[in-house]
Formats: structure tokens, C-alpha cells, sequence
């Protein structure tokens, strides 16, 4: 018999080894697996979800493992799957035992281009609960035909233009080396369905903001600051999925500048574009050539501001997604 409680440990770190991003989730759960019922789980998951078994040697028995170990020693697990390597399609499974005090653990790492924040959760739940989100969210961009227009044409040449000042200010800004120590600041209760409600307000705009108005608060000065966001392509699973966006933007813009740069980004053919020429141009690039390129963009940013957005589920309460800064750039995550 399958317990199927889910506790609230659900931590997901976004992690970069050897050129490669790649996601590591673990989750603390009360669910008592036996190899032929796990290997079930993840065969029908890799149904559901094809690219988890494309491979030319494709063996579920080289994706998972069950291993016994006494509770104090699960956390041990972190660095050594942050230093595994990965098999072919590159996602791997591990589900920890401890018989004794009945604790258990699974942890799972995948490589970042199979997976979003939303997908990545649906595998997760569907794993553990041969779950089936059969109505699926689907985010749909809405406008007029005057403003898809406007955006189409004038919207993309306005963020070319605006992309390559950006990029021109970074190659000629000097690198300022961080040195402040760890802090943070805590948001007040925040009540989005009252956000929904503002006219020509997005969630994402109204978070946006908040990330850049906390800094002139924490600062206590105005500046610019420079931002990219890791955008999701939606319908490119097998191929590179994700492109990144940047913003040069004072700290004390207010909400309504905030909605129009989105707007641009998400009615325009600047996304299109961009992803096109990732996946035809740089992708001939040496590895070497491109973690100089990436290097050199990240060490001038100031945030890096992502949220995840995922499939509701009532058995998990909490859920912390935490993210590793390259250099010296702030990450604002929000679920």
C-alpha cells in the first residue's frame, strides 16, 4: 500500500556545472516505493512526457536508484548528484530510505532545457501521485488588433534598438566587485487576486516592480539598474527552450512603464527573432566562446528576476526555489 502524503520539504536549486544548466529538486514525502512500483511511476512519466526517454540507449534502470541510508545522511546526497553525471537524455532519479525512522527522500536533477518551472512540477507530482493535470493553464497573450500591429512593427524595432544599447553599455561598463555580505529584505502578505483586479496590470508587472522599487528602497538612491529574465519558448521542448530578455530600467520607474516594456516583449518579433538566431548562430559557436559571451553579460547584471509558475496541488504547502548567482548578480525568484 502506497501512502500518498506529501510533506512540505520541496526545495529546487537551479545550478551551472561544466557549461550546463541544470535543475536539482529533493522532497521530504511519506510515500513507501517498492522498485517494480517506482519503476512503473517512471515509465508511465516518461510516456506522458516523451523527451525523458529520447536516447539512443535509453534504459530506465540507468535514470533511478533506491538506496537505504539512515535519515542524518540525506543531505549528503546533494553533492554527490551535483556531481553526477547525467545519463542519456540527461535526467536522473535517486529515492532515499530510512526504514528505521520511516524517512524518505527523492531527489531529482534534469537538465534545464527539458524542463520549466511549471513542467518541472507537474513531472514531480506526476511521479509521486500519477497525477494528471488534464486541464492544463494555458497563457495566452490578449490585445487589440491596432496594438498587435503597433507591437509587430514598431514594438520590434524599439527593442532592437533598445537591446543593442543595452549591450553596448555592458561591454563599456566597468565591473564592480561585490563585496557586501548576504541580506535580504521580507515582503508584507501580498494578496495577488487584489493585483488581478487593476486595470492594464499584470501579476508579472506589478512583481517586476516590486523587485526594482526594493531596490531604491534598499539603496536608498536612484539608479538604473539592468535585468534579464530567463523567458520560456513554448512549443521548442527539443531544442534550446529558453531565451533571456534585458532590461535597463531606473529603480524608481513606475508600474504602468513597467506594463509597456512587457507588452513590447510579449506582442513583438523581437522573442521570435532572438530565439532564432540562438538556435541557427550561437549554437555554432564553440562551448569556450559562449561562456565568455555569458560571462561577460552576467558579471554586468544587476538582477536576474524569474518566477515559476506551476500546476496547483493541495498536498504541497511550501515550496522554496532558491538559485545559484554566476557572479555577482542579485536573483529575485518568486513562486
Amino acid at each position: 500500500m502506497i501512502e500518498q502524503t506529501i510533506e512540505q520539504n520541496f526545495i529546487t536549486k537551479v545550478l551551472m556545472k561544466n557549461n550546463m544548466y541544470f535543475i536539482l529538486t529533493y522532497i521530504d514525502i511519506n510515500i513507501v516505493y517498492t522498485d517494480d512500483i517506482l519503476k512503473d511511476h517512471l515509465i508511465k512519466m516518461c510516456e506522458e512526457y516523451p523527451i525523458l526517454k529520447q536516447g539512443s540507449n535509453f534504459k530506465i534502470e540507468n535514470h533511478y536508484k533506491i538506496i537505504e541510508d539512515s535519515y542524518e545522511n540525506f543531505d549528503k546526497y546533494i553533492d554527490i548528484l551535483l556531481n553526477t553525471e547525467f545519463p542519456d537524455p540527461k535526467w536522473i532519479m535517486n529515492y532515499i530510505i530510512d526504514k528505521e525512522n520511516k524517512r524518505y527522500r527523492i531527489y531529482f536533477k534534469i537538465d534545464h532545457s527539458y524542463t520549466d518551472g511549471y513542467k518541472l512540477i507537474e513531472l514531480l507530482v506526476f511521479t509521486l501521485k500519477q497525477y494528471k493535470n488534464n486541464k492544463k493553464i494555458e497563457f495566452k497573450h490578449t490585445t487589440n488588433l491596432f496594438n498587435k500591429i503597433y507591437y509587430i512593427i514598431f514594438g520590434t524595432i524599439m527593442l532592437i534598438i533598445y537591446n543593442i544599447k543595452i549591450y553596448i553599455d555592458i561591454l563599456l561598463s566597468k565591473v564592480e566587485k561585490n563585496t557586501n555580505k548576504i541580506d535580504y529584505i521580507k515582503c508584507k502578505s501580498i494578496k495577488l487576486s487584489t493585483i488581478k483586479k487593476i486595470k492594464n496590470i499584470t501579476v508579472n508587472d506589478f512583481l517586476y516592480t516590486l523587485m526594482i522599487k526594493t531596490d531604491f528602497l534598499y539603496t536608498n538612491k536612484k539608479r538604473n539598474i539592468i535585468t534579464t529574465s530567463p523567458i520560456n519558448i513554448f512549443g521548442n521542448a527539443y531544442n534550446n527552450n529558453m531565451v533571456n530578455i534585458m532590461i535597463n530600467i531606473s529603480n524608481n520607474e513606475k508600474m504602468l512603464y513597467v506594463h509597456e516594456v512587457f507588452n513590447r516583449y510579449k506582442y513583438s518579433l523581437y522573442i521570435p527573432i532572438y530565439s532564432f538566431i540562438l538556435n541557427t548562430i550561437v549554437c555554432k559557436l564553440s562551448d569556450n566562446t559562449i561562456k565568455k559571451i555569458y560571462n561577460a553579460i552576467l558579471n554586468k547584471v544587476d538582477y536576474v528576476y524569474s518566477n515559476i509558475i506551476g500546476p496547483q496541488d493541495e498536498s504541497i504547502k511550501n515550496i522554496h526555489f532558491l538559485t545559484e548567482p554566476f557572479n555577482n548578480e542579485i536573483v529575485f525568484n518568486i513562486i
